[in-house]
């Protein structure tokens, strides 16, 4: 109980607040943008703002999980988390979906999604693990090549995708 407390005590409000905003603005947006006289309900999934709908919902529960989650989770499965999203990006470039030049998707079913997008939160999650371990230091240039390298084995992945070169 008191974790819960602490938990939605220490919350800043006012940047979830404009997080919510911005995400709203934005999916107003995408409506405006493909906005047609036979579609005219902004809640219609078969569109793509009702798509983006279905992401927002998504994403809300997956921050309310991922609050709810103790960080010792986090810490003692990082390096694991991070493992797995190079196995990911390592495997959609063998059985990846193509978009636009790119072969940078899954799709499963009719759910798209980039492997790389989860890579950015397992290579942040990575690093703060070990920056975090007792013996680290900043002045030592073996540390520095191992951040570099939790950094480079992922951009040189995504630059595989040809995700940039489109």
């Amino acid at each position: 109980m008191k974790r819960e407390i602490n938990l939605l005590k220490n919350i800043d409000w006012l940047t979830i607040l404009i997080y919510f905003i911005l995400m709203m603005l934005g999916w107003v947006n995408i409506y405006a943008a493909v906005y047609d006289n036979e579609h005219q309900n902004i809640f219609d999934f078969s569109q793509r703002y009702g798509k983006q709908l279905i992401w927002i919902f998504a994403s809300i529960f997956l921050c309310v999980i991922i609050l709810i989650i103790d960080n010792k989770f986090y810490f003692a499965f990082s390096y694991l988390i991070y493992l797995f999203t190079i196995i990911l990006l390592i495997s959609v470039l063998f059985f990846g979906k193509e978009v636009n030049g790119a072969k940078s998707w899954f799709e499963i079913g009719s759910i798209k999604f980039q492997p790389a997008e989860f890579t950015k939160l397992a290579t942040n999650l990575a690093i703060a693990r070990f920056l975090s371990s007792k013996n680290f230091n900043f002045n030592t240039k073996k540390n520095i090549f191992i951040i570099a390298g939790i950094l480079i084995i992922p951009a040189i992945l995504i630059l595989f995708q040809n995700e940039y070169f489109t």
